[in-house]
């Protein structure tokens, strides 16, 4: 085995031992986003999704992946929540795309992919009321997408469908989940044109879906527009740029913005590294509440991250803060192109 590849895997399995017993459930994933390149730019991914990561950010951006790849995404819970006391706490990322190097009747590109997250925690205590222990019981939650996409010149359209099934081992439980239909929703639409080379836009429409009693995930629409100075007529000494810039409107919520920026050297020596920044949940307008300012600052985080290509292999970091400590996060993903 290649000695790069099992330098990957050996740190892969380190930082799965530091960090799984704090990984979040995989249902956070439609609010926390995947893949540490797009957190670091701030989750302005809309425009900008090439990796299997597209998955979740916009379809679309499947048509930009190069051939087959397999990626793993790794996140820890920085916040109070706290799962060492159970006895078992176990989590499974991976995503899966892969573009068609043939164009299908000369003028169609297709691409597709796949992601599943598995979460599980068993023995966890339940008390009654006056806090005296009844019993354990176990939680299991699966996140899956599916996805397939299509480009005509310069226009390239996706769709996705989502499932989520939480399985709570209590006495008239049962099984919660979303799937009425595979023809049916839930559902996600991807568009992403191309007008000029240093020019990109996109557009994800997400489709509501409830799980259970208690997670619910409105119908939302997130725009993005995305340029690449590498790409310009003239550009600019010493380093290529990447900016990204997303709107999202949820249903009758905050509507929010999310920006981002990349740094690449144009040394060939030093452009195998990437530099990140961003800034999220920008909150530019309101359903019911007025006073925006009182609460813009809570809602916003910072984030920063690296990236690393070796060859085949892609390694990206990111770390999220904000006032709200369930946000602050460490992202690892993981992208090999088979």
């Amino acid at each position: 085995m290649n000695k790069k590849l099992i330098l990957l895997v050996l740190f892969s399995v380190i930082f799965l031992h530091l960090r799984g017993q704090r990984t979040i459930g995989v249902g956070a994933h439609l609010k926390h986003g995947v893949s540490a390149k797009a957190v670091g730019m701030g989750s302005a991914y809309t425009a900008l999704s090439e990796d299997p990561s597209a998955l979740y950010w916009n379809p679309a951006g499947l048509l930009g992946t190069k051939g087959a790849q397999l990626q793993m995404d790794i996140r820890d819970q920085m916040g109070p929540t706290d799962f060492n006391s159970f006895s078992g706490n176990n989590t499974f990322q991976m995503a899966f795309s892969h573009s068609l190097r043939k164009r299908l009747f000369r003028r169609f590109k297709i691409a597709w992919g796949l992601f599943i997250s598995h979460y599980s925690v068993s023995d966890i205590h339940e008390y009654d009321a006056e806090s005296n222990y009844k019993s354990d019981f176990d939680f299991y939650e699966t996140f899956g997408l599916t996805s397939i996409a299509i480009k005509y010149r310069v226009l390239d359209l996706g769709l996705s469908w989502k499932y989520i099934n939480q399985n709570f081992t209590l006495v008239k439980s049962g099984t919660h989940n979303n799937s009425e239909s595979i023809i049916r929703r839930p559902h996600d639409i991807g568009i992403k044109i191309h007008p000029f080379k240093f020019l990109t836009f996109g557009l994800m429409i997400r489709d509501s879906l409830k799980v259970g009693q208690f997670d619910s995930y409105p119908r939302s629409v997130q725009s993005g527009v995305a340029v690449r100075t590498g790409q310009l007529p003239t550009t600019i000494p010493m380093v290529d740029l990447t900016f990204s810039l997303d709107l999202i409107s949820p249903h009758k919520q905050y509507k929010k913005l999310n920006m981002g920026i990349e740094m690449k050297a144009k040394d060939k020596r030093f452009s195998i590294f990437a530099l990140r920044y961003g800034r999220s949940n920008i909150l530019i307008s309101s359903y019911q509440y007025n006073k925006l300012d009182e609460i813009n600052h809570y809602s916003q985080a910072n984030t920063v991250g690296v990236g690393l290509r070796i060859k085949k292999y892609i390694i990206d970091y990111a770390f999220r803060s904000s006032d709200q400590k369930l946000l602050n996060n460490n992202f690892l993903t993981i992208t090999v192109t088979i």
